[in-house]
């Protein structure tokens, strides 16, 4: 197994400068708070459900979700399709409800579909529970990426500075990707956060492919390939030292699936369905993300399977994780890729936590900017007055992000505390949310009544009940749909309440006309094919010089050919846009020569 070497770091740098950017170059295309949190609903449907997949599977693929299937095996393997299944029925019944409801923020329907009470109560609750998210992923990653490449800590009198004060690794880490996260969220909004994605998926999808195959090869020497679906008789996981703390059974899967496609329809992969055109593209990019999953995790799964037959004992090799795990899909890099494109893999893994983090900033910041501030604090605040408050939204709760992280990094429990925050707080949360969108047609205080019940039945069940994930959860949603039905025909509404109620309906039913509905944007004049397709190949040429760098010619090869993938893959763009252009100047030529006619 190799060890990163000045190189890869040397990329790990060129890759958060042009996210950086990336960011910045965007800011301009920012008008108005729409424009900033949704894209002025102008994004293609195939950036929209890359983005989206990016912000689904973040680095939890590479660290958590590969940990899990070193630990199972095939049973981690299905566990991993519950997030398919959630965007999938995304696709079936949600998306297109979604883009129906013509908001730019989650809860912004809520108002009107139930109350004010209940928007700004639940949009109060919802931002901490994200906030501790984006923290705690930020640790988690920052942990994981300091003891995966080695770095060390420094203190600041050693850089020149006057203070005497010493920075651990995993502090510079999160200061560093806290800081690039934060610069490009705040200048670019949701089209630099979705066009970063795209740029991170088209690095990780060639390079999760080539990984296959070498792993296989160097697998074959040792284990027959039939072998690989089955346990080593020497592996091992040491005791207290697994990812989950429970036995990974059907019961939990199922359970997890029944979480997963609530939560996979209330997170910001929901945001995507708004910054689409129309319930077409919206129910495309639910599609795009189901295939991206279903894909990835074909390709993410064969690695951490391999892995435990070549490194049985991970807590030899990963000494510094709390989880051994974790460091099965990194271990299966350093036994096969090269220097460069270790460079390259880890910056996409990074990149691929900070698409998480980003999303879910952006996310936040839209309910705090659209559901708080213009609902309760300024309601009717004009354009630039609000889209300065959405970038100062994005920076106060980033630093606040930032903040909480650097906390618990002197103190531990991160995810201890976010799995307590994700088991009293989402069922709550999403079953009047989903709900909501469908049936029944009254009950205006039922998301409220809905979200006191179940968490009152969750903090009670979790502090005196000794339950399991899945009864506690299985518990929590049959007792959150029956307070929601039962006080949404129990609890009368107002006359007035009632037509609102029936107007909102009335809305879900009628489909999007993007041409009569949405406004001219600036990002109306920049061909985003062309632009990605650009930038890949810019990224293809500079991962191609990295055949350079000194070492044996059979990994030099390995760096070529993933350089021209991505090279390759960005022409295509290129001449896709090429083809669609002529095409559109043909049809604008036939246009005017048959009006020349009449």
């Amino acid at each position: 197994m190799k060890y990163i070497s000045p190189y890869d770091y040397l990329v790990i740098v060129a890759y958060l400068v042009a996210l950086i950017w990336i960011g910045k170059y965007f800011s301009h295309f920012n008008k108005d708070m729409e424009d900033f949190f949704r894209g002025g609903s102008k994004l293609s449907w195939w950036i929209g459900g890359i983005s989206a997949f990016m912000a689904g599977f973040s680095a939890w693929m590479f660290t958590g979700g590969a940990g899990v299937v070193y630990e199972t095996g095939p049973v981690g393997i299905l566990a991993l399709c519950t997030g398919l299944m959630g965007t999938f029925v995304g696709y079936l019944v949600f998306a297109k409800r979604w883009r129906r409801a013509r908001v730019t923020s989650l809860f912004e329907y809520v108002s009107s579909r139930f109350n004010m009470a209940s928007q700004q109560m639940m949009s109060w609750f919802f931002l901490p529970m994200n906030l501790f998210y984006c923290s705690t992923v930020l640790l988690a990653t920052s942990i994981f990426f300091t003891a995966a490449t080695g770095l060390e800590g420094i203190n600041l009198q050693q850089l020149g500075l006057p203070w005497d004060v010493y920075l651990g690794a995993v502090q510079i880490t999160i200061l560093v990707a806290g800081g690039v996260i934060l610069t490009y969220c705040y200048f670019g909004g949701l089209i630099a956060v979705a066009t970063c994605d795209v740029l991170s998926f088209l690095i990780i999808i060639p390079l999760a492919v080539l990984i296959v195959p070498l792993i296989l090869i160097k697998l074959g020497g040792t284990v027959p390939l039939d072998q690989i679906f089955t346990t080593p008789p020497d592996f091992v996981i040491p005791e207290g030292k697994g990812i989950i703390s429970e036995p990974i059974t059907i019961a939990f899967v199922m359970m997890w699936l029944v979480s997963n496609i609530h939560s996979y329809n209330t997170n910001p992969i929901v945001q995507r369905y708004f910054s689409v055109p129309d319930e077409k593209q919206a129910r495309k990019v639910a599609l795009l993300c189901t295939v991206l999953f279903l894909f990835g995790i074909s390709v993410w799964a064969l690695p951490p399977l391999a892995v435990r037959h070549l490194y049985p004992d991970l807590s030899v090799v990963w000494t510094t994780l709390k989880a051994p795990a974790e460091g099965a899909y990194v271990s299966a890099c350093l036994s096969v890729l090269p220097h460069g494109l270790i460079g390259v893999m880890f910056a996409a893994i990074f990149a691929a936590s900070m698409s998480s983090i980003d999303s879910t900033l952006n996310f936040i910041s839209g309910i705090f900017a659209n559901d708080i501030y213009a609902k309760v604090i300024r309601p009717g605040a004009g354009d630039k007055h609000m889209l300065m408050v959405s970038r100062l939204s994005t920076l106060g709760l980033g630093v606040i992000a930032i903040g909480l992280a650097l906390a618990m990094s002197s103190r531990g429990g991160a995810f201890s505390f976010m799995i307590v925050m994700d088991r009293i707080f989402v069922t709550p949360i999403v079953v009047p949310l989903l709900m909501g969108l469908f049936f029944p047609r009254k009950g205006s205080r039922a998301a409220m009544i809905t979200f006191l019940g179940a968490l009152s039945f969750n903090i009670f069940a979790f502090t005196l009940l000794d339950l399991s994930y899945s009864v506690f959860m299985l518990s929590s949603f049959l007792l959150a749909y029956a307070i929601y039905f039962a006080s949404a025909f129990l609890v009368s509404d107002t006359p007035e309440k009632m037509r609102e109620i029936r107007d909102f309906f009335r809305k879900l039913e009628t489909p999007v006309e993007a041409k009569l509905e949405l406004k001219d944007t600036a990002l109306d004049k920049l061909p985003m094919l062309s632009f990605i397709g650009r930038m890949a190949c810019m990224t293809g040429l500079s991962i191609s010089l990295l055949t350079f760098i000194p070492q044996p010619l059979g990994e030099r090869g390995k760096v070529l050919l993933g350089g021209v993938t991505v090279l390759v893959i960005g022409v295509i763009m290129l001449y896709l846009n090429w083809t669609a252009r002529q095409r559109a100047l043909a049809l604008k030529a036939q246009t005017a020569g048959e009006r020349a006619g009449e």
